[in-house]
């Protein structure tokens, strides 16, 4: 227990110097190590436990214990490091989200190794930890006696001389507080530990003979395993994909779409109706309007005097997602019923800038064809189960009197296209003639025309263009003009015009969405040269899942590496590397039984298992190793090590999964520990610890019988030999 607090609070000062502050997603990662930081100090305190019961000293113990499990927890340590580190570099979604949290699992990692080889061994094999009776303490002594000048002279190396004794005392009162309260604890929970003792005699005697089994029949083990594998690998493909799980924090928005031109007073009166109506629902605690909401230069809504936006906040007993759900669907209801709005988007808050669920680009160079293309998606993708708040980005602009030139007349009348356009341009909008210099400051003088052409039409069409000539032409002489809706805006996506349809979800999985919203638009036909292409979270998703992909091979190499230079060979890494798989059979059927789909959250607890779960594997098959170098057949070598090392292993896994429960959620009913999993970002944290659960779990009880059956069948030929 004291290698938790020291690994914590070492941890701090590098966090610091590499700028990493202490965020949600820092002390999640402080939260996840603390059931790893323990792993090297259970195998070392265990190992030196097993010498003390063989019959050896405190001190022969402590080194003797240390030496034989150094290099297991050596390796088992850096292969955790080992999949973390590629998380820092990751980009994309994942590297904002998981980045600061797997720099300080890697530190937290590292400090930990260093406690549990050197910090631990100490208090092991001292005498007041051992049980040993302690030295007589000396008889004490007036405090002022025998002090003299010489003395006095040295009293520095008298003062260092008393600090061990000193940090020697405060050591035994921690530990002797330390043992009071593990009996206390004791105490309050002696039911459970006198069942688990009862359950863990009968593993501990059920075990060597599954093992024996096991490895007698080590084909048939295989067998089952790829079995196993195949199933999960089936049931995978029917498990939802998404991007990242949706927050819920008791709050959301309302953007709100009133008709184009709809002045400020209106917008106002008929937002104000809303609120108060809003107000009024059972859930809502508070609302905040804001109407007449200004265009920034970076967003890409078509805001201004005829949108509002409407924030609501629920109460307490509201705040659970399922909750929060209904009372969002009651505000919808209620927005969408008053008579003046024509759209309404809900959006809720997250830390992290995301795109749309559901976004379908149309690109073209037309403006008319990318119109009519944008209106039959958005038709279709009204009928797509799952999806709600469909809207498209295009927005009726302003009416403009369009100006087409007859390029015959012109030449018939012996007019410059160029030089007529710019008349016309500077008769209406006026001309820059010079600038007024203030300081830094350059304004513009512009000169006007006559202000009642400017107003009239129908003065605009008589305007001369030739002014010098002797036969005036007028402009209707040589041009049409027609009076249309120009566009709001002419947006773009890779340097091509483009207009954006999207929708929010509704609770579906991004995967399943996708493939809904791509058999909708199976049958549509584009208007003109106009592209249909599905955008937003969706490009977002296939991004990560090709950068994460990229970091679980990439962690699966470092894993392969470190373990190849630590066993000097080639083969036995691939047989730790067996339990990776293994671990993927608790992911899938556990993830699939609770509704969990793949996300960027669940994606990044594989690449922890990846290092997690071949810790145990290491620390079994090191000890066969050790066997076989004594002397011990292949088969004596592994029945040994599973009966020697299924107590650390069976301890460190529980104490990594028993870590994570409080982040998953399941005990929010319990004070303190139910805070945990509850609060800003359990959203995140809650996938993450399942799939760690499931998959050290599941791999946990596969390594204790197929790595030691994979291990016997590859080495059967020497064991005849």
């Amino acid at each position: 227990a004291l290698s938790i607090p020291i690994s914590v609070v070492v941890t701090f000062a590098p966090m610091r110097i590499w700028g990493v502050s202490l965020n949600i997603m820092s002390l999640g990662g402080l939260a996840l190590g603390i059931g790893m930081i323990v792993d090297a100090s259970i195998v070392v305190l265990e190992s030196v436990m097993r010498r003390r019961e063989l019959g050896d000293g405190p001190l022969q113990a402590a080194v003797a214990g240390t030496r034989e499990v150094a290099g297991a927890v050596t390796g088992s340590t850096l292969t955790s490091i080992a999949v973390f580190a590629p998380i820092v570099f990751v980009h994309g979604v994942a590297g904002r989200v998981f980045g600061d949290q797997a720099l300080t699992v890697v530190v937290s990692l590292l400090v930990s190794l260093v406690v549990a080889i050197l910090f631990i061994p100490v208090l092991a094999g001292s005498r007041f930890v051992s049980g040993e009776p302690a030295p007589e303490p000396e008889a004490p002594r007036p405090l002022f006696a025998g002090l003299s000048a010489k003395r006095l002279a040295h009293w520095p190396q008298l003062a260092l001389r008393g600090i061990p004794g000193i940090l020697w005392s405060l050591a035994r009162g921690c530990v002797l507080v330390a043992g009071a309260l593990a009996k206390a604890t004791g105490w309050i929970f002696r039911p459970l530990l006198v069942a688990h003792d009862w359950a863990w005699e009968r593993v501990e005697r059920a075990y060597p003979r599954l093992l024996g089994a096991a490895i007698d029949r080590p084909w048939l083990v295989v067998a089952l395993s790829l079995g196993a594998l195949g199933a999960t690998a089936l049931q995978a493909r029917k498990l939802g994909v998404d991007l990242l799980p949706e927050i819920h924090q008791g709050e959301f928005t309302a953007k709100v779409q009133l008709d184009t031109g709809t002045p400020l007073a209106v917008t106002d009166a008929a937002l104000s109706e809303i609120d108060a109506a809003v107000r009024r629902l059972e859930g809502v605690r508070l609302t905040a309007l804001v109407a007449g909401v200004e265009r920034d230069a970076l967003t890409t809504e078509a805001e201004g005097k005829h949108t509002a936006r409407l924030t609501v906040r629920l109460d307490e007993a509201h705040s659970t997602p399922e909750r929060e759900d209904e009372v969002l669907e009651r505000v919808r209801e209620t927005v969408a019923a008053h008579p003046a709005v024509r759209a309404v988007q809900f959006a809720r808050p997250t830390p992290f800038a995301l795109e749309a669920p559901v976004e379908v680009e149309i690109l073209g160079w037309n403006l008319e064809d990318i119109r009519l293309t944008a209106e039959d998606v958005a038709r279709r993708l009204e009928g797509v189960d799952g999806l709600s708040d469909v809207r498209t980005s295009l927005r009726t602009g302003n009416p403009e009197a369009r100006i087409v030139f007859d390029r015959e007349k012109t030449l018939e009348y012996g007019l410059d296209l160029q030089k007529t356009s710019d008349l016309v341009r500077d008769a209406v909008l006026g001309k820059v003639g010079t600038r007024f210099v203030d300081g830094d400051d350059r304004i513009d003088v512009r000169v006007l025309g006559d202000e009642f052409v400017r107003s009239d039409l129908e003065q605009v069409l008589d305007l001369v263009v030739n002014p010098v000539a002797p036969v005036p032409v007028r402009l209707r002489d040589v041009a049409t003009v027609s009076v249309v809706d120009g566009p709001a805006e002419i947006r773009r996506i890779g340097n091509t015009r483009a207009a954006v349809v999207g929708a929010a979800s509704t609770g579906a999985d991004l995967g399943g969405l996708t493939a809904r919203v791509e058999a909708a638009l199976a049958g549509l036909k584009p208007h003109g040269d106009t592209v249909v292409q599905i955008g937003g979270q969706k490009r977002e998703m296939d991004e990560a899942q090709r950068s994460m992909s990229w970091a679980l091979l990439f962690a699966l190499f470092l894993v392969y590496v470190v373990m190849a230079g630590q066993f000097e060979s080639l083969l036995q890494p691939l047989i730790i590397l067996v339990t990776v798989p293994l671990a993927f059979v608790g992911v899938v059927w556990t993830n699939d039984a609770l509704g969990i789909p793949l996300s960027v959250v669940v994606f990044i607890g594989l690449i922890l298992l990846a290092g997690i779960v071949v810790a145990n594997a290491i620390v079994l098959i090191d000890r066969i190793n050790q066997n076989r170098a004594a002397g011990l057949g292949v088969r004596e070598s592994v029945m040994e090590a599973g009966a020697t090392r299924l107590r650390p292993i069976y301890m460190t896994a529980n104490t990594t999964v028993i870590g994570l429960l409080p982040m998953t959620g399941w005990f929010a009913w319990v004070p303190w520990v139910g805070a945990m999993g509850a609060g800003a970002g359990a959203e995140l944290r809650a996938p993450m610890a399942v799939t760690v659960i499931a998959g050290l779990t599941s791999s946990t009880l596969l390594t204790l019988v197929v790595v030691p059956a994979v291990y016997r069948l590859l080495y059967r030929r020497e064991e005849r030999a």
